[in-house]
């Protein structure tokens, strides 16, 4: 789901299946290769969309955008880096519950 934050209302969904993709994973390569360098990268969504949808978004508050937060990249290069598996191995485990819960 999207939603514009500032100018006029609006909100987008998007409807489909999405497939995480890890370092390793033979197309992470090949996608990460087309986005901005991220030191913290760990994965990407992979979608597949069948559906989109807009709606007025008459509710979404207004918010100004002030800028990019550099927390991230903080900590990738403070050397957490080794931590990264184990953060993956933790988002499997919660896909995989979550998923149990939709099937």
């Amino acid at each position: 789901m999207f939603c514009s934050f500032e100018g006029p209302p609006r909100i987008m969904r998007l409807h489909g299946s999405g497939t995480a993709l890890f370092p390793g994973h033979e197309d992470f390569e090949r996608y990460s290769n087309q986005l901005p360098a991220n030191l913290g990268l760990r994965s990407i969504i992979h979608t597949k969309i069948q559906r989109a949808s807009v709606s007025c978004g008459y509710s979404v508050p207004l918010f100004k955008f002030v800028g990019q937060r550099d927390l991230l990249d903080k900590w990738a290069t403070r050397g957490q880096k080794e931590l990264l598996p184990t953060g993956r191995r933790r988002i499997r485990q919660v896909l995989m519950v979550f998923q149990a819960m939709v099937n």
